[in-house]
């Protein structure tokens, strides 16, 4: 669903008339994201919008309604904002601030991240996900696409539609990105637990770092072969030897298949790497990452 039609449109025009839409920003299968500004305040919004032939379905409505849940509820610097969510028997609409930011992914594709940038986009999304953990939901899809690259720093985890209350028993099908996923997501009657994300956010600190996944070699690419129970991670260190030794460590133990093994918390993990960071006094115009070869 890229485009909108203008019933559609007048339509979400009556029932936020308090708003000003825009253009369509983008969308897919499940409906699309307009922009918006707020006429009292002028600061810009998006809307997010069902789409028309999923509005029948209580799983389309439930993940957009939670998503509004955890965005409306939670506040933090490192999260969109969200306003407010409108639904009735004709549509389901969740009011959200808007950010103007490539992706994670977007920006990793570009000139190399240095050390400091890759470490303040996992801190950035770990401080976020310790504190939707707090108001008790996982995030269920925490990967470069899902975290938006600010220049300054103010990176924001995003894309809440897989957003579960937790604990809770994985169900039918596997829900979430094949290669973020750890044992317990994959697993039948696995139990998911803020440990889940973190699996999640060492796989990403991973692929920052190393430039590739860290079950597949740079030549090789990640599908449906890295949902395998038994799989081992290439250690962070034998693909980049220069990389501190704390911080690889401290991104193995969240990508420990175990999750007692594994770093429990993602308060905890980011509470290492805040230390970490601290300790090499990493700031803008720090050395590129594979520039640095003490270790810490």
């Amino acid at each position: 669903m890229t485009d909108i039609s203008d019933r559609r449109r007048r339509a979400i025009a009556d029932a936020l008339p308090w708003l000003r839409l825009g253009d369509v920003l983008g969308g897919g299968a499940g409906g699309c994201v307009m922009a918006a500004g707020d006429d009292p305040s002028g600061r810009p919004l998006a809307v997010k919008v069902v789409a028309d032939d999923l509005l029948r379905s209580p799983f389309a409505r439930a993940r957009l309604r939670t998503e509004a849940e955890v965005l409306t509820g939670c506040r933090h610097p490192h999260l969109v904002e969200g306003v407010s969510f409108h639904e009735d028997d004709e549509m389901a609409l969740l009011v959200m601030e808007r950010v103007q930011s490539a992706t994670v992914l977007d920006r990793q594709l570009g000139p190399s991240l240095s050390l400091h940038q890759a470490c303040d986009i996992v801190l950035a999304a770990a401080l976020a996900l310790h504190c939707v953990h707090q108001y008790g939901f996982l995030h269920g899809d925490v990967k470069p696409e899902n975290v938006l690259f600010d220049p300054d720093g103010c990176h924001r985890l995003v894309d809440f539609g897989l957003a579960r209350r937790w604990p809770f028993q994985r169900g039918r099908h596997v829900a979430g990105t094949p290669g973020y996923l750890p044992p317990e997501a994959i697993a039948a009657g696995g139990v998911l637990v803020p440990a889940t994300d973190v699996y999640a956010l060492g796989v990403m600190a991973y692929e920052l770092l190393a430039g590739q996944s860290p079950f597949v070699c740079k030549e090789e690419s990640i599908d449906e072969s890295a949902l395998r129970l038994d799989a081992v991670p290439i250690p962070l260190r034998a693909v980049v030897p220069a990389l501190p030794r704390r911080l690889a460590d401290l991104v193995m133990a969240a990508i420990e298949a175990d999750v007692a093994d594994r770093v429990q918390s993602a308060g905890a993990f980011a509470d290492e790497l805040t230390g970490i960071v601290n300790d090499r006094g990493s700031r803008p115009g720090r050395p590129a990452l594979h520039s640095v070869s003490e270790d810490a």
